[in-house]
């Protein structure tokens, strides 16, 4: 197919769109698709005087904006390959990225990213107001052909060193029509970006308004994160797709109650879940409110393109796991066993991946690339790594990994990359990340560790935080006298689960309340115990740090809404996350330093 746009033009003039409409929204500012064409044809021009060209690397280390909209169409239009870097990585992580794809220039537009050294690197801060006073002459026409490089994502890797996946147009092309075909897209459509440019999802969320000439809607990324707000932006801006992880959905319902109400997103046509397994729980839920929306199920890897599968969920579920559903155009795969052997129907195996959709290679890693990049029958599949069956609809439904891959709210985690650096800590002589459910639609990370000495958990996940982004950073830490092995001489992992429960030997020791805290402080303390598990509640102290604790997002979202009902006043954006609170009672004295504002206004 790839036939809706043509890839040796690409990048249209955008002026000829419909050059007074509003391309690119973000908070209170917009441009036009005329303003849009001439800035980034403008700031084509700026990297192509510092010796940009086909072929070069280009990092992106921007929060989501229009500035960063921008930079990614000057870079394609230069026919060089776009590295998004999320900002939320700590330093190590990016200087980890940038020396194994030694890029050619980094763009930037916060200021305070200029604290960070790109050492050795060409820099170029990106303003669009300014490059949108310089007009330029007429683009210079880019020849593209499908094979060439346009991305080059960086995921999880086991080896402790995130790896480069690199991306061709062609795939990402055949994934954006896919898109456009399922959810009905046009040029009067209202899309969004609603990850950080680290997703591979946000590749079509970005690329896929600007080539239709629809609108497309920019939202930091504290915004994202808070399932209720965002929700309720998306309602007030009329969008009518947008695409989250199941656990931002089901968080939204935590928020529904007496302080929210039900939104009633008129607009919405589709929310696509992606990024983790779909509980039924979620669907469910969500039906009851909202039978004018449709949920679609997508599945796939940066590897592919991102998603190479999608299904529609029926608003009647039927019992069983709820499927990834079938491959979109242009994509084949198979289903088989050790022996590279075709599995019966509805018999598990390993799903195999090939066609249009599938990476170039990795970065710098040949080995890495042949034992993922398979030939069976004379053409390339990409193995997945994901147990699946075909059920009696030809729909795939996922089981389970053949290896030790983790997904956290959406992000890929390898957990031996996590022990890499675990390993690295004075003391600790081994370690084992696993997933640990703490409900049934939400998993956290925990680590147990073989180590002389006793290591504080806030002493670990403060050493882990300088090194690896918060959704790397175990939420329990256990120290064990030994793992358990299987037949094979290889660590159990499945046995770790015997260790899950958090005890009260396993937290910080308890702190005398009784005549420590203010009324506002005990009021908070008390709501702060209501809504932690009846496992840890009973052994929460002032001093206990949250990891200790094992509390999980939905958790830390109760517990947020219900402080702000209590109080009457609503968390700072920036505090929204559970790293921000090291201690229980740090977020103690947040709550009264807010309720002493609110009280001081009135």
């Amino acid at each position: 197919m790839i036939n809706q746009f043509d890839t040796k033009k690409l990048l249209l003039d955008l002026s000829q769109m419909n050059p007074d409409k509003k391309a690119i929204v973000c908070n209170d500012h917009f441009i036009s698709y005329s303003e849009l064409g001439d800035i980034v044809v403008s700031l084509t021009k700026e990297l192509k005087n510092f010796g940009i060209e086909k072929g070069d690397f280009v990092a992106v280390h921007m929060s989501n904006s229009i500035d960063m909209v921008i930079s990614i169409f000057a870079i394609l239009n230069c026919n060089a390959i776009v590295i998004p870097i999320n900002i939320d990585l700590p330093y190590e992580q990016i200087n980890r990225i940038l020396t194994e794809s030694n890029p050619k220039m980094i763009l930037h537009n916060d200021y305070a990213h200029r604290e960070i050294k790109y050492e050795g690197i060409l820099t170029y801060c990106v303003n669009y107001m300014e490059l949108k006073k310089n007009n330029q002459s007429e683009n210079d026409l880019i020849i593209y052909d499908p094979k060439d490089l346009a991305y080059c994502i960086f995921t999880s890797g086991s080896s402790g060193i995130p790896k480069g996946v690199l991306l061709t147009y062609e795939g990402i092309i055949n994934h954006i029509e896919a898109k456009i075909s399922l959810l009905n897209l046009t040029c009067e459509s209202r899309l969004c970006l609603s990850f950080n440019i680290g997703f591979v999802a946000s590749i079509w969320q970005i690329l896929t308004p600007i080539l239709l000439g629809a609108q497309l809607f920019i939202y930091n990324n504290i915004l994202i994160k808070k399932s209720y707000q965002f929700l309720e932006q998306l309602e007030r801006e009329k969008i009518n797709v947008v695409s989250m992880i199941p656990h931002s959905l089901y968080g939204y319902f935590h928020y529904v109650g007496d302080k929210h109400q039900k939104l009633t997103l008129p607009n919405m046509k589709h929310i696509i879940l992606t990024g983790e397994k779909v509980d039924r729980i979620v669907a469910e839920r969500f039906y009851k409110e909202y039978d004018h929306i449709s949920l679609i199920n997508a599945y796939g890897q940066s590897e592919c393109s991102d998603d190479t599968f999608h299904y529609e969920i029926p608003k009647n579920l039927i019992t069983g796991d709820i499927p990834v559903g079938k491959p979109i155009q242009n994509i084949s795969y198979q289903i088989l066993n050790e022996n590279l052997e075709e599995v019966a129907d509805e018999e598990k195996g390993e799903l195999y991946i090939g066609g249009v959709c599938l990476s170039q290679s990795y970065l710098n890693n040949d080995q890495l690339t042949k034992d993922k990049f398979v030939t069976i029958s004379d053409s390339t599949y990409y193995r997945t790594g994901d147990i699946v069956k075909q059920n009696e609809n030809k729909d795939v439904v996922c089981s389970g990994r053949v290896d030790n891959q983790i997904k956290i709210h959406g992000y890929r985690v390898e957990p031996e990359e996590v022990e890499t650096h675990l390993n690295q800590i004075e003391g600790i002589k081994q370690s084992v990340v696993i997933a640990l459910e703490t409900n049934k639609i939400d998993k956290i990370l925990g680590a147990y560790f073989i180590s002389e000495i006793n290591i504080a958990p806030k002493d670990i996940a403060n050493y882990l935080s300088a090194k690896l982004p918060p959704y790397m950073i175990p939420s329990v830490f256990k120290r064990v006298e030994k793992f358990i092995e299987n037949a094979n001489g290889k660590i159990d992992r499945k046995r770790l689960l015997e260790f899950a429960e958090v005890k009260a030997d396993d937290v910080i020791p308890d702190v005398s309340v009784s005549d420590e805290l203010t009324d506002v402080q005990r009021r908070a303390f008390e709501v702060i115990i209501a809504n932690l598990s009846e496992k840890v509640s009973d052994n929460v102290s002032l001093d206990m740090d949250f990891n200790s604790i094992g509390l999980d997002s939905i958790t830390f979202i109760k517990t947020i809404v219900a402080l702000e009902s209590e109080f009457d006043f609503e968390f700072d954006d920036e505090m929204l996350l559970i790293t921000k609170f090291p201690t229980v009672k740090s977020m103690i004295e947040y709550v009264e330093s807010k309720a002493i504002l609110k009280t001081e206004d009135v």
